[in-house]
């Protein structure tokens, strides 16, 4: 008998925090997602940096950057 209302309990609990792990996620957000130099001359390297947020609610990790 209690081991029913021990796996009864432990069944409403995952009910409860399921749909919260599943829509639980990172999102990130740019405030610009594109930069134009414009016409440039040989000389000093060029910098600009993209300002980002993580607009989700679980950890933003960023494996890999590329450039194009």
């Amino acid at each position: 008998m209690c081991y029913n209302l021990f796996m009864r309990q432990v069944l409403l609990v995952l009910l409860f925090l399921f749909p919260t792990a599943v829509w639980a996620q990172p999102a990130i957000e740019f405030q610009s997602e594109q930069h134009d130099f414009g016409a440039v001359v040989q000389g000093p390297m060029l910098e600009y940096t993209f300002a980002f947020q993580n607009a989700g609610t679980e950890d933003l990790i960023i494996k890999d950057v590329a450039t194009s």
